[in-house]
Parts: structure tokens; sequence; C-alpha cells
């Protein structure tokens, strides 16, 4: 197959990311949130920027329930 639609989960399986891969990795923020319209690879840029740190966490905030308390 020469797509594959799945979320990759290395550097090397994605396509002219490098840069914002670069900039991932070298970021001393606590916190980084990754946004954009869809299917532009952003769960695939974080998961590879996760293969290479130790203590990252992902957390896919879709299928988070939230009660608004009434």
């Amino acid at each position: 197959m020469l797509f594959d639609p799945r979320p990759k989960r290395r550097i090397d399986e994605l396509f002219d990311r490098r840069e914002e891969f670069e900039a991932l990795l070298s970021t001393s923020e606590p916190l980084t949130l990754l946004l954009g319209i869809r299917r532009v690879d952003k769960s695939s840029l974080l998961r590879a920027t996760l293969n290479e740190i130790e203590n990252g966490r992902y957390i896919d905030a879709r299928k988070m329930h939230f009660n608004s308390g009434d």
C-alpha cells in the first residue's frame, strides 16, 4: 500500500514535518498544544515526537466528557 491513513509513530514516516518536529523537541514549555484543521498530521507529529522523549503524555480530548454542573 502506498498510502496508509493511520497516524504515524516515527518521524521517518512523515513527509516534510522535520522543522515542526525539531521545534517540539526543543521546547521547554510544560504544556504544548497542537492546533489545526483536520488531516494535517497533528496526531502523527505528536506521536513521533513522544516516541523521542521520555516524559510525554498523549491525551485525546475527543473522548473526554465534561459535566456542565447543571
